[in-house]
């Protein structure tokens, strides 16, 4: 059950168009980027909170975006934010945990960057 739940989710994110990043335009999660971020979580519940997460984020306009990332305040799961360039996404899973996991994600496309605290 709880797998087609995660499967219908993943199914309602957007396929990449690849157009060029840029401030002024709305900062969307692709199902690409999804499916690349999935493994690396610790189980079905927490996958299934980070696509409502992310599902929100989609939903946000630029304008809420923007005031987003300005006024919220980290959250122990998960943070999801604008960078300062206005356009990259910044994502934090289990931030205060030894496994934490830092990403970057460029809208609109399948890149995904992981950050790797040494």
């Amino acid at each position: 059950m709880l797998l087609d739940t995660l499967v219908n989710t993943l199914n309602t994110f957007p396929l990449p168009q690849l157009t060029y990043p840029a401030r002024h335009k709305h900062s969307t999660i692709t199902r690409t980027q999804v499916k690349k971020i999935l493994p690396l979580l610790r189980n079905d519940v927490d996958k299934t909170a980070m696509m409502g997460e992310f599902s929100e984020w989609n939903d946000m306009t630029k304008k809420e975006q923007m005031y987003h990332s300005a006024t919220v305040r980290g959250d122990d799961f998960i943070e999801v934010s604008l960078a300062q360039n206005g356009c990259t996404i910044i994502v934090s899973i289990y931030r205060m945990e030894d496994d934490c996991i830092y990403l970057r994600l460029d809208p609109d496309c399948s890149l995904v960057i992981r950050e790797v605290s040494i």
